[in-house]
């Protein structure tokens, strides 16, 4: 997989090079360079192993909660409710319980893979557009070791709140608090490319 602007090392100089800018005009909408979220700019890294990485850092009983609703927490729905074959669905809500846990693996530069604790399944964004809403795509986990369960967790202007872009298809995981497609007293989650306050989370026990 290919990002423009790849490959200079996360040199601040390199962003004002003419054939950085020139591949980012090419994908306006795709996050790229990913602000507003980030404090400073950063390259996206080529997503292909955690090769150069070092150890990964795995931080375990986080929970990830919606800024737009802070007391819904992200969690995975492993009765299989709304779920799909042998994925389950992911969603927020008010509870506060084990199933609201996840582990968080940074392989470095804010690369991440998020998997669900008590399950061991990973979340994903579901890019091939099953279960999609719209020109959202679902959000899920599954038990597949795949490259597009990685994401990019990106600081924002405010510390301890993040945002969530899929390496898949550079969308943002947000939680859709208007309750459509909802289940419930539950908020689905799903991705897509807008920039806006319901893709920032809350995530208690992650740093870098």
């Amino acid at each position: 997989m290919y990002y423009p602007g790849q490959g200079g090392h996360h040199h601040h100089h390199h962003h004002h090079s003419g054939e950085y800018q020139q591949g980012y005009q090419q994908f306006p909408q795709q996050g790229y360079p990913q602000q507003p979220y980030n404090q400073y700019p950063t390259q996206p890294i080529p997503v292909v192993t955690n090769v150069g990485y070092g150890q990964p850092q795995v931080f375990y009983n986080c929970t990830i909660r919606s800024y737009t609703n802070p007391n819904h927490y992200l969690f995975v729905s492993n009765d299989g409710v709304r779920g799909l074959g042998q994925d389950y669905d992911i969603r927020t809500h008010p509870n506060v319980e084990e199933r609201n846990k996840f582990i968080i693996e940074h392989l470095g530069n804010g690369l991440c893979i998020i998997k669900h604790q008590m399950s061991g399944q990973y979340l994903f964004v579901a890019n091939d557009g099953s279960k999609g809403y719209g020109s959202d795509y679902d959000v899920r986990s599954h038990p597949y070791a795949e490259e597009r369960n990685k994401v990019y967790v990106l600081k924002t202007q405010t510390p301890g709140v993040w945002a969530i872009q899929s390496t898949a298809c550079n969308q943002y995981i947000f939680c859709s608090n208007d309750g459509v497609n909802g289940y419930g007293a539950d908020f689905d989650v799903r991705s897509h490319p807008h920039i806006e306050d319901r893709n920032m989370w809350f995530i208690d026990g992650f740093m870098y």
